[in-house]
């Protein structure tokens, strides 16, 4: 007995061996297909799209110092090393915005992908870059115009994430970077405004009014009509997928807090911006420094988007947090009866507006139609 289990151990263990062998070899394998499309850092690029020489050093931690002679140019170069360091993610979130989510993780993205749909902005896009800064419209172009750079470039040579997948990154569009799809996630005022109504319901709107105060304050108003006990946790299942995390676990909350300078050790203020936020590989974050004409700030963006959202320039610190703010808003329709494809408004029936689209959801079932 002794003897054949020692002869069952020689012959497993070689097997062993081998597996072990083999897998090592698959991730080194991995490893140099990933390292052979790294992106340039050193050297010089030539591209299209730059009225100047741009200079890009990258430090000890591998973060982009652009320096530029233009405001275009600027920009130009943050989007291109953004999507030299992220384009994957960037790739993965520009999806999340415009519900095409499930094209690459399949099936199990098509709630949040309709919701998506549902919250893609139609307006007049004039419109939309009037509520920014005057340049804004310049800026965001500018930083497209270098994730197009980037991803031409690339277009051979793609990210290793890209390989394994089989997916290949579109062109992008100013309108990448305004999608509502960020500004949802990051507040889920929507989710919020259930609860209250679920907490009038069973609370009352004086209890409500005290306890869940809303910045500015406006005292709860229940409009006539309005039947709080068809209000449950259901109502939002498909938003709440849609902000669910992609590869990242959510975390809530997030604060900023200052020392006078009189309290410091070195006689100056100190700002505290504390986002509590997950801590993700790659990160949530993009570090990059900006010196350009009227420019020279550093500090953490989104890679999504240009410029800096926490840092500082030569004289001012600056952070964000967010707020408990009624910026959402959430309508409860009256649906006809005798028609559930139609409406009521100011005391009329109107029909439903369909945005009816089909994808292609990674999944052996194929085709899937998002409604």
């Amino acid at each position: 007995m002794k003897n054949r289990i020692a002869a069952c151990i020689l012959i497993i263990l070689p097997l062993l061996s081998f597996a072990a062998y083999t897998q090592t070899s698959q991730q080194e394998d991995l490893v140099s297909r990933a390292n052979a499309v790294l992106a340039q850092t050193t050297g010089t690029i030539r591209l299209k799209g730059l009225q100047k020489a741009v200079k890009i050093l990258r430090d000890e931690w591998g973060i982009a110092h652009i320096y530029a002679e233009t405001q275009d140019d600027l920009f130009f170069a943050q989007g291109f090393v953004a999507a030299q360091d992220r384009l994957w993610q960037m790739d993965l979130w520009r999806r999340q915005g415009e519900g095409k989510l499930s094209e690459v993780i399949g099936p199990s993205a098509v709630e949040r992908d309709k919701f998506a749909r549902l919250l893609r902005y139609r307006g007049d896009m004039k419109t939309e870059y009037e509520s920014y800064a005057p340049d804004a419209k310049q800026i965001i172009e500018a930083f497209v115009r270098g994730v197009n750079a980037n991803i031409e470039i690339s277009k051979n040579r793609l990210p290793i994430e890209f390989q394994l997948t089989g997916v290949k990154p579109e062109p992008w569009t100013p309108e990448v970077c305004l999608t509502r799809m960020a500004g949802y996630v990051m507040t889920r005022n929507a989710t919020t405004e259930v609860q209250r109504a679920r907490f009038v319901r069973q609370f009352g709107k004086e209890f409500v009014d005290e306890w869940f105060e809303t910045e500015p304050f406006r005292k709860v108003e229940i409009p006539e009509g309005l039947d709080l006990n068809g209000i449950d946790g259901e109502i939002l299942k498909s938003a709440t997928a849609a902000g669910g995390p992609i590869v990242f676990n959510p975390s809530d909350g997030s604060n900023n807090w200052v020392i006078d300078g009189s309290m410091s050790a070195t006689g100056k203020p100190l700002l505290a911006n504390d986002p509590h936020r997950a801590i993700a590989l790659p990160s949530l974050r993009y570090m990059v420094h900006l010196v350009g004409p009227g420019w020279n700030v550093i500090g953490a963006g989104e890679p999504s988007l240009p410029g800096v959202a926490a840092g500082h320039n030569e004289r001012v610190g600056f952070g964000f947090t967010i707020v408990g703010i009624d910026q959402q808003d959430l309508y409860v329709e009256e649906i006809n009866p005798a028609n559930p494809n139609e409406y009521r408004y100011r005391g009329k029936w109107r029909r439903c507006g369909s945005n009816a689209n089909e994808s292609t959801s990674k999944a052996k079932a194929g085709r899937g139609k998002s409604n």
